[in-house]
């Protein structure tokens, strides 16, 4: 029976990121995909201009919909989240569907380099650790693994034990398996490393991929990067092989089109 997958994120109308990037991941892995776009832009945030429309109104009529019509998913993933008073009714709608068996994977995209997205507040931050309290598990950039523990960042990076600290940080308050992308890992009298660093929930230990950074910001590199996991995960692969084999899926996509990849487009 083909399982089905509620993607929940931003629309672009232009650019391969969020809904547009994962949806024809998962298609192509022959999921059956819903979306649910948190909001319409018109392109990527990059170009310092847009146009936008909420939609939250919209989110609560379709999931009412949807439950009048007797759908039912398999998996729910959680990406960018566009208000607070939107937050919060995606959370209480995952908790209900978390116990009805639904597996969750949530992305809290609140930041990078070491601050917030413009539209991300405080008030986000908390509800965002309520979110992860109710996930399988998460994606959080090394950013958002520190907003979310209360570490401080730091460009230079963190050492492993911080980190694996971390992931025991998040797992306690709830969010199962933890995934730290875009990691830096400096320990002493080391040069800075750039890693995926993970806590697998099912198995109870730690493990880092690391690898070598292309030097090139691609917009929707992780939406990929997380549609990849999602598919290997609802195919029963351990953790470990389905990070690995997204990191090397990512790799290629990137060095097979680099001289035609623009960074606010995402990957073709």
């Amino acid at each position: 029976m083909t399982k089905k997958i509620l993607l929940i994120s931003d629309f672009s109308g232009y650019g391969r990121v969020a809904l547009t990037a994962m949806s024809p991941i998962l298609s192509e892995q022959r999921y059956e995909v819903f979306s649910l776009p948190t909001i319409v832009v018109s392109n990527t945030l990059n170009y310092g201009k847009f146009a936008s429309i909420d939609t939250t109104e919209y989110i609560k009529e379709s999931l009412k919909t949807w439950d009048e019509l007797g759908f039912r998913f398999d998996a729910i993933s959680v990406g960018f989240i566009a208000n607070d008073s939107q937050a919060e009714f995606i959370l209480d709608f995952c908790k209900e569907q978390k116990r009805l068996g639904t597996k969750i994977f949530v992305d809290p995209i609140m930041g990078d380099e070491g601050k917030l997205y413009n539209s991300i507040t405080e008030q986000r931050v908390q509800i965002m650790k309520s979110m992860i309290s109710v996930a399988d598990y998460i994606f959080p950039n090394m950013t958002e693994a520190c907003l979310l523990t209360g570490v401080s960042y730091s460009h230079e990076g963190l050492n492993t034990k911080t980190l694996q600290q971390m992931t025991t940080d998040l797992n306690n308050s709830g969010a199962g398996s933890v995934v730290i992308t875009s990691s830096v890992i400096k320990d002493e009298n080391q040069e800075a490393k750039r890693a995926v660093v993970c806590f697998d929930q099912n198995k109870n230990e730690f493990f880092t991929i690391e690898y070598e950074e292309i030097p090139i910001k691609i917009n929707g590199s992780g939406d990929n990067f997380a549609a990849y996991i999602i598919s290997d995960i609802m195919k029963e692969e351990e953790l470990e092989t389905a990070v690995n084999m997204a990191v090397s899926k990512i790799r290629k996509r990137i060095l097979d089109n680099i001289d035609i990849v623009k960074e606010y487009n995402g990957l073709p």
